[in-house]
């Protein structure tokens, strides 16, 4: 590394070695921080000394000699810049110092009478040596140095001042409470001299980058660089390596990583055991750091701590939440033992606990000891949980719960400490994976069933029970809580809000439990379960739930939309989330119900929460379904199926299939279609809502592969179940339109107008969607004339409701009414209108099925030049077709009545056109300028 900022003391070193030239002996001293440049300055002064002629004689004290008598000058005089034979007189001086010496204290300040004769010895040598040149001697971290050598080097100087001598001691700055470890009796100016190293400059610091980096960038880095490596050298140089390293991703910007976390360490190391323990407490306690857990931890003085602790913040490397770099942390942490890490751990929980700490600080230094058996850290863990998972940091809670079991299994625990515990394991778990919590429901059905969990907890089992389709279970615990907690319960008090969730996971998932419940509890038809339905989440469910039934959109848009914006998505939020966005759905309000659930998506996805995610990314595949978006239907449910797996789903899986099977059929994908269904589904998913939503996708499928008889048995079943739960909303499931479909493939019109009349009888005023299927029904079996009034009707309505695919759907089936009433250029026009809209869907049978011959849009060559047809006059497109279609100029005319030279110059002008030849007119003109019907139901 050059050296910088350090011309001062280099010229302060020359000045005084100038005066050693002329036999005067001098002393340097030079202190600074651990990593402040003291070796590189020495080392960059010896160069030019030696140059000078100068004889050199180094050493480097070290703290594993400090014991060594001596260690220090053996060094000196056994460095190959002396001749061989003074540096062998020179050993047999220092052999002659028996190991049998009565060496005195090292405290002592005198030298003891027998090593004078040594002494003298040492001293002739010497001055022998700086007879003939100057000679300089260094010894490096002089703080480590043994006591003799200090005290030999002292003897000497002070009776060589008139010789040409200089001695350079560099010295690191100790703590304030502490004596220098120099003696006292160094010779005073002007035969000593002190060079404090200071940190380097701004400018210093820049000098420094521009080697690596160039002056621009150097100029932009200099002062972070400088701030954070507290103008250190070694710090600074570090940093260096390690933006260097990330200079591709860091766009010039300073990174702390792995160089600068070590070259710390290694200050610290070198800055002595005090501050080895300072730095590594400081590191343990982290966040919670502050000078009176500091002095508790090490047992040092208040005052000290605090002092000590200041002098790291104002080296701007500790902040209020300990080291301010991640990096420096955690080289700290790792530079510990880890038995001697966790004890350290373990005293800093229990100061913190004492100290009244919050819950998730003390949790992590428990977690982070290791095993420990203390009665009072399983409470501790339990609220640091519960905080953790409102804090949506599922990873910390499942670690204090785990550890809380653990400890909990080592002692004398409760049953009711121990479910608790569990359920709220169950719970953490749920939320990202709920096939993980399905071990714990044993235990707590078991605690639930002996009134030992807590209602709270108990209402949670029951969530999870419903989720995995274990109805009877949940229904078992239900009645035993409805004995055991709720007769306990006061209105005043009210119900506490995680049963509100249970019962609406129950209400909404299981309709015939809840005519099963009403009926046990001699309910009243206007207020279903009075006793519950007092609190508020229930209430706003019970509400939504009479506003669909009376077909009232209003109350049920201002009931949804405030469940949307009150409730913070949560697992008690979960199902009135749910609720409210399907209720949406039910109004035909999907650009209100889009919005929110996008909304939730990325909440649920910033917050980690894998079911969540996945509960939100499956109703915006049913969404898109309705949008006619197939594209974002795979994508959608393709994410839910890929945050969970289908054990995890448990009876929900049947919402994320559901969508995917009716996207893969509309874009004629049968064998995705066929693996989508051999997925195994939950029989009691059949029992809930969800089971309607995968049998009408089925009966779809049914339908697209002219299984008409398997369609209809489908949507007859959709039609049971939606009656018998009382939930007969064309908007939430229009199976009399699909089952109209099925009717008229199998010829049976009068059957599929009276599903449609009827879908339209039932259709509120605002339910656009299946008010434009029951339309495009309508017109199927109605007379020529009055299909295109209809079919516009069903536009109109779809298009409000922006169903892209529909819209394609009933375009297309106007393009052929149209072509059979004569009104080709309208046909061609909405049979063209119709494909773009296919296309863009992705629904590729629709398209294939408006223009068969038509290559897809990812041929950009054909496509372009099927846009240009639009082009061509009524005439060029009728001889266009037909040349297409394979007839010869002559056969031409004749079926046009025009001459072969009309024809001829007609296509002269096609081809100019569209920019093809007569072979190439097939992929870009339709054979003939007409739809199939809706009769031909492979692309419905």
């Amino acid at each position: 590394m050059t050296l910088v900022d350090r011309d001062r003391e280099i010229a302060a070193l020359e000045e005084l070695l100038i005066d050693c030239q002329h036999s005067r002996a001098r002393v340097a001293v030079i202190s600074g921080d651990a990593g402040s440049g003291k070796t590189a300055l020495l080392h960059a002064f010896a160069q030019g000394a030696t140059e000078a002629g100068a004889v050199w004689l180094s050493a480097t004290a070290s703290q594993a000699e400090q014991s060594m008598p001596l260690a220090v000058l053996d060094q000196i005089i056994r460095r190959p810049e002396l001749s061989p034979e003074l540096t062998d007189r020179a050993i047999q001086v220092l052999d002659r110092v028996s190991l049998d010496f009565a060496l005195e204290s090292p405290a002592c300040h005198e030298i003891s009478a027998s090593l004078t004769p040594v002494l003298r010895e040492l001293w002739k040598l010497l001055h022998e040596l700086t007879s003939q040149r100057p000679v300089v001697i260094s010894v490096d971290d002089v703080h480590h140095a043994d006591d003799y050598s200090l005290k030999f080097l002292l003897y000497l100087l002070s009776r060589l001042r008139s010789a040409p001598l200089l001695v350079i001691l560099t010295e690191r700055i100790q703590p304030p409470q502490f004596e220098s470890v120099l003696p006292a009796d160094l010779p005073e100016q002007p035969y000593t001299h002190a060079i404090r190293l200071k940190p380097l400059s701004r400018n210093g610091v820049e000098k420094l980058l521009c080697e690596t980096f160039g002056p621009k960038a150097a100029r932009a880095l200099a002062g972070p660089i400088e701030q954070m490596g507290t103008g250190c050298p070694t710090l600074i140089q570090a940093l260096i390596e390690d933006t260097q390293a990330h200079v591709a991703t860091s766009h010039h910007t300073p990174v702390a990583g792995e160089a600068f976390g070590q070259a710390v360490v290694r200050c610290a190391e070198r800055s002595g055991p005090l501050i080895k323990k300072l730095a590594r407490t400081i590191a343990i306690l982290d966040e919670s750091v502050s000078s009176a857990l500091l002095g508790k931890m090490l047992d040092l003085d208040n005052a000290f701590a605090a002092q000590a602790l200041s002098a790291f913040t104002a080296k701007g490397v500790v902040g209020n939440e300990g080291f301010r770099q991640t990096a420096v942390r955690d080289a700290i942490l790792d530079s510990i033992a880890p038995q001697e890490r966790m004890a350290m751990h373990r005293k800093a929980a229990e100061l913190l606990y004492n100290a009244g700490a919050q819950p998730s600080v003390v949790a992590r230094h428990i977690i982070a000891a290791g095993s420990v058996c203390d009665r009072w850290m399983i409470t501790t863990l339990q609220d640091a949980a519960e905080d953790a998972l409102n804090a949506d940091n599922t990873d910390l809670a499942i670690r204090c719960l785990q550890l809380a079991q653990q400890i909990c299994a080592g002692m004398t625990c409760d049953i009711s400490d121990r479910a608790t515990l569990t359920s709220l394991l169950a719970r953490a778990e749920w939320r990202r994976d709920p096939s993980a919590a399905l071990r714990h429901l044993p235990l707590l059905e078991s605690a639930a069933r002996d009134g030992k969990l807590e209602g709270r907890h108990a209402m949670m089992l029951l969530v999870q029970l419903l989720w995995h389709g274990r109805s009877d279970a949940a229904l078992d615990i239900l009645n035993c809580i409805m004995q055991t907690y709720y007769g306990t319960m006061t209105f005043e008090n009210g119900a506490p809000s995680t049963a509100d969730t249970s019962l609406l996971w129950l209400f909404c998932l299981y309709p015939d439990f809840l005519k099963q419940i009403t009926a046990e509890n001699d309910c009243t038809a206007d207020s279903p379960f009075d006793p519950i339905a007092v609190t508020s989440q229930l209430q706003e469910a019970a509400a939504l739930a009479k506003a669909l039934a009376s077909h009232s959109d209003k109350d049920t848009l201002d009931i949804a939309e405030r469940i949307l914006q009150s409730a913070h998505l949560s697992d008690r939020a979960l199902a009135p989330l749910t609720a409210a966005l399907v209720a949406l759905i039910c109004i035909d309000r999907l650009d209100i119900a889009t919005k929110w659930c996008d909304a939730l998506l990325v909440d649920s996805e910033e917050r980690n929460a894998s079911t969540w995610h996945a509960v939100f990314a499956a109703l915006r595949s049913i969404m898109s379904v309705r949008e006619g978006d197939l594209y974002a239907t795979r994508q959608h449910a393709g994410k839910a199926l890929e945050l969970l797996s289908p054990k995890s789903w448990g009876i929900a899986i049947g919402i994320p299939l559901a969508s995917m099977l009716s996207a893969f059929v509309s874009t004629g994908d049968h064998a995705q279609a066929e693996a989508v269904l051999k997925t195994p589904v939950p029989e009691q998913m059949f029992l809930t809502p969800v089971g309607l939503f995968y049998l009408h996708a089925r009966g779809q499928y049914h339908l697209a592969a002219e299984r008409t008889h398997a369609a209809l048995s489908d949507f007859q079943m959709c039609a049971k179940l939606m009656t018998r739960w009382n939930m007969d909303l064309p908007a939430l499931l229009p199976w009399r339109t699909d089952a109209a479909l099925a009717h008229l493939q199998l010829g049976d019109e009068a059957s599929a107008r009276r599903l449609a009349e009827e879908q339209l009888r039932l259709v509120p005023a605002g339910h656009h969607r299946p008010r434009g299927l029951a339309l495009r029904i309508l017109a199927a079996v109605s007379s020529l004339r009055a299909r295109p009034r209809l079919l516009q009707d069903a536009q109109t309505a779809l298009q409000l409701c922006d169903d892209k695919l529909g819209t394609a759907r009933v375009l297309a089936d106007a393009s052929q009414a149209h072509h059979e009433l004569h009104n080709g250029s309208l046909a061609r026009k909405l049979a063209r209108r119709a494909h773009e809209l296919a296309e863009q869907c992705g629904a590729e049978p629709l398209a294939r099925l408006i223009f068969p011959n038509r290559l897809t849009s990812d041929h950009a060559s054909e496509g372009s030049s099927m846009a240009r047809s639009s082009e061509l006059s009524d005439a060029e497109l009728r001889v266009a077709a037909l040349a297409a279609g394979g007839h010869t100029n002559v056969e031409i005319a004749k079926k046009l009545y025009v001459t072969v030279s009309t024809v001829e110059q007609h296509l002269t002008r096609i081809y100019r056109k569209l920019a093809v030849d007569r072979s190439e007119l097939s992929s870009v003109i339709p054979l003939d300028p007409t739809v199939v019907s809706i009769d031909a139901s492979a692309a419905s």
